[in-house]
């Protein structure tokens, strides 16, 4: 079993979809996926009219796995890494926010690396709910599950 903290857990995770995102970003030239009818295609970077298929969606199930693939594309997938990251500064944010308040008065960062009594990372429901969706990977603890 993992010893790894949640922060650690959800960071790695993160990290993971970030390389995969940048690695596709990098293939594709800095072109925009789209799903059109029955394939993928990109829109090549600069707006350039000229539309080149990537893969036929019927050889993936159709019109709706093509859309699929083109919704998940690697820049779509940055965003949300970045707005992720963003949710749980905000978490622990809140919690130093309490913590001040009421507790001990531990920072942000000294909540994040355990530092606080008071406050772990582990236990809030925010940064839970992040690592919910890596749930089917090896390092997630069940006690994490919300």
């Amino acid at each position: 079993m993992s010893t790894m903290t949640l922060l650690e857990f959800l960071n790695a995770r993160l990290d993971e979809d970030t390389d995969q995102a940048r690695y596709a970003a990098s293939m594709a030239d800095g072109a925009e996926w789209r799903a059109e009818y029955h394939e993928v295609v990109r829109r090549e970077a600069g707006g350039d009219r000229k539309n080149r298929q990537v893969a036929e969606g019927t050889a993936f199930g159709g019109a709706d796995v093509a859309r699929h693939i083109a919704r998940h594309d690697p820049a779509r997938v940055l965003r949300e890494v970045r707005a992720k990251r963003r949710l749980a500064r905000f978490a622990l944010a809140q919690a130093a926010a309490v913590d001040a308040e009421y507790g001990c008065r531990h920072g942000a960062d000294e909540i994040a690396a355990g530092e606080c009594p008071d406050h772990r990372p582990e236990v809030d429901a925010g940064l839970r709910a992040l690592a919910a969706v890596y749930a089917d990977h090896p390092d997630y603890r069940e006690e994490w599950a919300l």
